[in-house]
C-alpha cells in the first residue's frame, strides 16, 4: 500500500483503487469495524506498509491481570503468512 493511503486505511467505505485490490472487491468497511471493536476493548490498531512487500497490522490490547494469575494465551491464525506474539506482563499488554 502507498503511504498517502495509510492515513485513511481505517475511514468507513474506503477502498484502494488498484487493480490488485480489485480482484477481491469488498464494499470498504472492514478495517473500520475492526477499528471501532479494537477501540471499544480499549486498544489500538496500527499499520505500516511498503509497496510490493506487503502490509504490517498490529494490535494492542490491555489486559488486566490479578497477582496470582498467570498468563496463558491460546491463538488460532488461519491464511497468514506470519504471527508474531509478544507479551509484556510488565505492562499488562498483550500485543498481536
Amino acid at each position: 500500500m502507498e503511504q498517502k493511503h495509510l492515513d485513511n486505511i481505517f475511514e468507513r467505505f474506503t477502498q484502494i483503487d488498484d487493480i490488485m485490490v480489485r480482484k477481491n472487491e469488498g464494499s470498504g468497511i472492514g478495517l473500520s469495524l475492526v477499528k471501532s471493536f479494537i477501540n471499544l476493548h480499549g486498544g489500538d490498531i496500527k499499520v505500516k506498509s511498503s509497496v510490493g512487500e506487503g502490509s504490517e497490522f498490529t494490535v494492542y490490547l490491555p489486559i488486566k491481570l490479578d497477582e496470582n494469575s498467570e498468563l496463558e494465551i491460546t491463538y488460532e491464525v488461519s491464511d497468514m503468512d506470519a504471527v508474531v506474539l509478544k507479551t509484556s506482563v510488565e505492562f499488562s499488554d498483550i500485543y498481536f
